[in-house]
């Protein structure tokens, strides 16, 4: 039978995070759409698009922890989820399509 090599303290210590996570739902992402559709509402959706891209690279909050070889986050809590900002710019929460509902 095959033997597992011992985990280094590197990735015993993320085991343990992910183990013990508690997911957080942030609204960051949203709110810079939020702003910037509100800012430029007027706007052609071709040119609104790459304005929030923009503001969301000028803005979000980049999270990088010590033990992480490759770093980012949707989301400023680790193991978070940030809200798609595309429910932001189509005016606000739905439900997604569901077969049989006759829409």
């Amino acid at each position: 039978m095959y033997q597992f090599k011992p985990v280094t303290k590197r990735i015993q210590h993320m085991h343990d995070l992910i183990r013990d996570r508690v997911i957080q739902v942030d609204s960051e992402r949203a709110m810079i759409t939020t702003d910037v559709v509100r800012d430029y509402e007027h706007m052609i959706p071709a040119i609104r698009r790459p304005m929030i891209l923009k503001a969301m690279c000028e803005r979000m909050t980049v999270r990088v922890e010590d033990f992480e070889l490759i770093v980012g986050n949707t989301s400023k809590n680790f193991c978070g989820a940030g809200i798609d900002s595309d429910w932001v710019e189509s005016g606000g929460f739905r439900m997604p399509f569901e077969a049989g509902n006759g829409h």
